[in-house]
């Protein structure tokens, strides 16, 4: 239990009022006391030995300018709040041994402690005197009766308890009894019901079995009356397909045969132009140079007339020649040649030999190289 003044400056969990009061309040450690100036507080007469408040007569300077003091009736509790009186200052202890200091600014002032009886007070000795202040007692006699309470409330629990635990265990056995009843009841049924439903779902797996075959075998004959249609739609599609593909391969052939039949005759063609324009060219190149052949053949057997010529006039072949009027011709050197009938002859004859022999073979070389050109002409167009 405990009060803070309206003016207090530095929020302090103490303050004065007109009977020299320091409240404390779930303090650790009071801060160094104050007195507010103006507000200085004496006291009259000694304290008492107890160190009751209602035997002191203070007497205040300024009564004025301080706060009223509480009810008296808010610290009539003396269990809850134990009056001390203090001279000057006092060490109070904390529950945890650690001292406090509560400083007083005079000797009889009044400090309330709440909840005295976890508090210890020490002495505190000025001018050769001991001012003790001691709540022992009060103390030990709120220690008794709270003792006391504890005891009677605990006994009256334990009886409570016992009572409670009495009816609990006759109403437990009695619900025992009434849970076995209800619970066999209760397993009969469960187990009539679970044999029922195993029944019935036993019944719904066979029906359902029967179903699903059904459904499998009308499925796999649906199934297999489709692949044999499917199977008949392709082999009619394969057949029809195959018909196309012969007849368009019969076209296909028939027309390559045309195209190279038509080809064959244009290439006939072509070689027949070809060995014609071959052989005209062959037959003019064998008449040029059957036409030089013949040149040389003349110019040839005319000097071998000639050096026959020439022998015959020689001293060696003159004896028993008869002349005969040869022609007359121009020679190299501008000097008349005179032929006779025999050598005349002689000449036109082998002049004929020579140019059927030439012709011959001009002829066989020309029919060789025509049939190399015909040859050569096949292996190119093949």
């Amino acid at each position: 239990m405990s009060t803070q003044c309206s003016n207090l400056r530095d929020k302090r969990p103490y303050c004065s009022n007109s009977h020299n009061t320091v409240w404390v309040s779930d303090f650790v450690k009071v801060p160094e006391f104050k007195p507010l100036p103006g507000k200085h507080i004496t006291t009259e007469g000694p304290p008492t030995k107890k160190g009751r408040t209602e035997d002191f007569h203070p007497r205040v300077d300024t009564v004025d300018t301080l706060p009223q003091p509480p009810s008296p009736s808010k610290y009539s509790d003396a269990a809850s709040s134990v009056t001390k009186t203090l001279a000057a200052s006092m060490i109070i202890y904390d529950p945890s041994g650690k001292p406090v200091l509560v400083p007083a600014d005079s000797p009889g002032s009044t400090v309330y402690l709440p909840d005295a009886d976890d508090w210890t007070i020490a002495r505190h000795a000025k001018n050769g005197k001991e001012y003790i202040a001691s709540v022992d007692a009060l103390v030990n006699e709120k220690k008794e009766e709270e003792a006391r309470k504890q005891k009677i409330a605990e006994a009256e629990k334990l009886r409570q308890e016992a009572a409670a635990k009495e009816a609990e265990e006759r109403k437990q056995h009695t619900e025992e009894e009434i849970r076995a009843t209800i619970e066999k009841e209760l397993l009969q049924a469960h187990q009539e019901e679970v044999s029922r439903l195993v029944q019935e779902h036993k019944a719904k797996r066979e029906a359902e079995e029967k179903r699903l075959q059904m459904e499998q075998e009308a499925r796999e004959q649906a199934t297999a009356e489709a692949l044999q249609k499917q199977r008949e739609e392709i082999e009619k599609e394969t057949q029809r397909k195959l018909e196309e593909q012969r007849a368009q391969q019969e076209q296909t052939t028939k027309r390559e045969l045309e195209e190279r039949q038509k080809l064959e005759e244009e290439e006939n063609k072509k070689r027949a132009e070809f060995e014609q324009a071959t052989l005209a060219r062959l037959q003019r190149e064998n008449e040029i140079k059957l036409e030089a052949d013949k040149k040389k053949l003349e110019q040839e057997i005319r000097q071998q007339l000639e050096q026959d010529l020439k022998n015959k006039q020689s001293p060696s072949r003159a004896k028993g020649a008869k002349v005969v009027e040869i022609d007359a011709e121009e020679s190299k050197d501008g000097q008349s040649k005179v032929l006779t009938d025999a050598d005349r002859k002689r000449i036109e004859d082998s002049k004929a030999a020579a140019v059927q022999k030439k012709a011959e073979r001009d002829a066989a070389s020309l029919k060789e190289r025509s049939y190399r050109l015909c040859f050569l002409c096949n292996v190119v167009h093949d």
